[in-house]
């Protein structure tokens, strides 16, 4: 395992290459295969610097292959972003992340007593993902898009395609700030194209309940215009 306790990854091997002085490191040529969890078995590839001035910056890229999305919690250790990894765990439930990139700056002092995240960005390829984008709401289902972490506290999902009850997404962004704090905030934008029942059925379905409190004359009224 890399790591100690519940911050470490399983691993079946690895290798890097290591140049140290007093201040300054670089780890290059970093490969890991992960041991395998559920239906997954990710090749990982990294490489990091870390440089003293007053404390130490360590900047790693980290890349991976693929890694189902019902696996992420035995990979991704909970105290590596654990509000955004709380998010993506408990949002995207099915499906395939691929081409995953990241790249994070952290900071210690020169004890090394205490690590803390910085700054984190990073990107990955969806592919046939469950996505809860809101909570009690049918969720979007046979997603193919890229997820996009601008920065530790926003994210961008960006989708091609995908399915909403029995509507069907033909393009839709969701912007999701505030992963860097207990509660988030998503801003969604889609294109969706079915039938008019099939509209009023998600529009009016828990937890949206948007048609509540429209008299039903100008419900009726709307859908014979439609």
């Amino acid at each position: 395992r890399i790591g100690t306790g519940e911050n470490s990854v399983p691993i079946t091997k690895g290798e890097f290459s290591l140049y140290l002085t007093p201040n300054f490191a670089a780890l290059t040529n970093g490969s890991l295969a992960l041991a395998p969890q559920g239906h997954s078995a990710p090749h990982m590839g990294f490489s990091a610097t870390a440089v003293l001035d007053g404390e130490w910056t360590g900047k790693f890229h980290l890349t991976a292959d693929a890694v189902q999305a019902a696996d992420l919690r035995a990979y991704w250790p909970p105290g590596a972003a654990p509000h955004t990894r709380d998010w993506v765990t408990n949002n995207i439930t099915a499906g395939t992340a691929g081409n995953v990139s990241f790249d994070i700056t952290l900071v210690a002092p020169r004890s090394l007593a205490q690590v803390q995240l910085q700054d984190a960005t990073g990107r990955f390829e969806g592919q046939d993902l469950t996505l809860t984008w809101l909570p009690r709401a049918q969720p979007l289902t046979g997603l193919n898009g890229t997820m996009v972490f601008e920065n530790r506290d926003l994210a961008v999902i960006t989708a091609t395609v995908a399915r909403l009850g029995a509507l069907k997404l033909t393009a839709g962004q969701m912007a999701i700030t505030g992963l860097d704090h207990r509660d988030q905030t998503g801003n969604l934008n889609v294109t969706l194209a079915g039938t008019v029942p099939a509209a009023f059925a998600m529009l009016n379905a828990s937890p949206l309940n948007l048609l509540g409190h429209v008299p039903p004359e100008r419900s009726e009224e709307h859908t014979s215009e439609l």
